[in-house]
Formats: structure tokens, C-alpha cells, sequence
């Protein structure tokens, strides 16, 4: 592993588990380089923050991207492509929940009003509600809340199945996680 991969993976467990107060200079120790290095790479703190956030929510959203990678042209398809889209970044959290419980802690920080979501991401985003909507899928409401119901309901599952992980095969459990993320954004 490279030094800013060393840097990068104790700056998120370091920050998910002491919040954003962490001084650097744990980050530095953690990852065994020095402040300047650290500087270096990512000029201040606040970028590092910024960074490590942009990283994990495209992480996050790749997964999306690539169940929507062919085309959908009905209502039906629109909906399988979408749980299969949610199925795999729940996947993605578990499998990455240093990521995910740092890119939580962010959205819910007052961070998050600064507007760091990706461009990409958010033009991702807008994509795939206005094409759900153009198929009848995808109710006519504020996309930002059909958004944020949507990451709320994703983070409750993520948190229970990490939790308890045996529930992570439970067809049962999962089909009804979905049920619930789906429901609010159904026409």
C-alpha cells in the first residue's frame, strides 16, 4: 500500500471513530508519515475531509452505475434495475463500512450543507429519478427528499444487517428492506 492509501485509511477509521476533531497529527502517527507529508498530499485538513468524502460516496454510487449500465426502457425494468442498483450498495457499505460509517458521519455533520457531493454523483442522481419518472416509475416529488428518504432507509439496513450479519442472506428480510426503500418513491 502506497502513502496516501496508508494516509487515506487511517484518516477514515481515525475520523469515523473520534469525528472530525481528530487532530492530524493521529492521522500521521497512525500512518506513519509525517504532518508535511500528509500536507502533501492533501494540502489541508479540511481538503482531506473533503476528499476522503467524495471518494467514498463515488465508491458508493459506482455500484449504482454499473446496474445501470445497459439501458432500461420499461417501468418493470426501471424497478429491477433499481433493487438490483440498491442490493448492490448495501453490499458496497457492509463490505466498506469504515467508508460508510465515515461518509454517515459527514452527511450528518454541518460539512454536508457545503455541497461536496460529486458533480458526477449528483448528476447520477438526477438521471435516474428523471428516467424512472419519464417510464411512470418514480413519483413527481422533491427529488432531494425522494434522495435523502432513500440514503435514510439504506443507512437503517446497512446498520442492522451489520449488526446482524446473519440477516445479510435472509431473502425474507431483504425483500422487505427493499419494499420499504422502494415504497416511498413508487407511483
Amino acid at each position: 500500500m502506497g502513502i496516501e492509501e496508508n494516509i487515506r485509511e487511517s484518516a477514515y477509521r481515525l475520523f469515523a471513530e473520534r469525528g472530525f476533531s481528530c487532530p492530524t497529527s493521529a492521522i500521521t502517527k497512525d500512518a506513519g508519515v509525517s504532518q508535511g507529508i500528509l500536507f502533501h498530499y492533501f494540502g489541508t485538513k479540511d481538503e482531506l475531509i473533503a476528499d476522503l468524502y467524495a471518494e467514498a460516496v463515488e465508491g458508493y454510487y459506482a455500484e449504482a452505475a454499473t446496474a445501470f449500465a445497459s439501458g432500461v426502457e420499461d417501468p418493470d425494468g426501471f424497478v429491477k434495475t433499481l433493487k438490483r442498483s440498491w442490493l448492490r450498495q448495501v453490499d458496497w457499505c457492509l463490505d466498506h463500512w469504515v467508508e460508510f460509517s465515515y461518509m454517515r458521519m459527514f452527511e450528518e455533520s454541518e460539512r454536508a450543507a457545503a455541497g461536496v457531493v460529486p458533480e458526477k454523483v449528483g448528476r447520477f442522481l438526477d438521471e435516474q429519478i428523471e428516467r424512472g419518472r419519464s417510464l411512470g416509475a418514480v413519483r413527481s416529488f422533491d427529488d432531494a427528499y425522494l434522495v435523502e428518504v432513500g440514503n435514510a432507509v439504506t443507512a437503517a439496513t446497512v446498520r442492522h444487517l451489520h449488526a446482524h450479519p446473519e440477516k445479510r442472506g435472509d431473502e425474507g428480510f431483504m425483500e422487505q428492506a427493499w419494499r420499504i426503500y422502494w415504497q416511498p418513491k413508487e407511483c
